[in-house]
């Protein structure tokens, strides 16, 4: 996995390595709303390999001085991380004349290189598993509250397999891109 974030978009490269059965191959990926996949170049990863090392930088953080009570008589630094947000899940009582959106959308259905995809948004916790086990994905039991944390969130998912007939052989490395700066890496699942 590499990822490169900017202002514009987020870009997460990613090479997956399967053993078994090409039939039998599926990946789930949460992503923010608005990711695409495309495929990628095994030499890309190739030239990042020999071309980088490890490096960590940490977030901007954005400092605002802070006067603390009189007693203490001196001033401060409130930090916070820049861009960051707070989600309040307002909880309020439904209005019966709007009608509610299906437990699950599939947001886009396509194919990328040798892989069949499937961008789902789910609105129900549990409801996003149901629809991967209806339409052929094996979904492990303990990843499952794995993705309603993910669906609870507000994540979206890519899913995507081997076409019929492309062999283990044609495994291609993909990017995930999505609009703006998402540091994110979805390392629960």
């Amino acid at each position: 996995m590499a990822l490169s974030i900017s202002q514009a978009q987020t870009v997460l490269w990613d090479q997956v390595q399967y053993a078994g059965s090409p039939s039998e191959f599926a990946w789930v990926l949460p992503v923010k709303p608005g990711a695409h996949i495309e495929l990628a170049n095994n030499a890309w990863f190739e030239a990042l390999d020999a071309a980088t090392s490890t490096r960590v930088v940490p977030p901007q953080l954005n400092c605002v001085q802070q006067a603390f009570d009189e007693g203490g008589g001196s001033s401060g630094c409130g930090c916070g991380v820049l861009g960051s947000q707070s989600f309040d899940s307002a909880s309020g009582g439904v209005d019966p004349g709007v009608e509610l959106p299906p437990p699950v959308i599939v947001v886009h259905q396509g194919s990328v290189g040798p892989y069949d995809t499937v961008t789902l948004h789910a609105n129900v916790p549990g409801a996003l598993t149901g629809w991967l086990t209806t339409n052929g994905f094996a979904i492990d039991v303990s990843v499952k509250p794995i993705i309603d944390a993910y669906t609870n969130d507000g994540f979206d998912f890519i899913a995507l397999r081997l076409k019929p007939d492309q062999g283990i052989q044609q495994m291609s490395p993909v990017r995930v891109v999505s609009p703006g700066a998402v540091p994110v890496l979805p390392l629960r699942m």
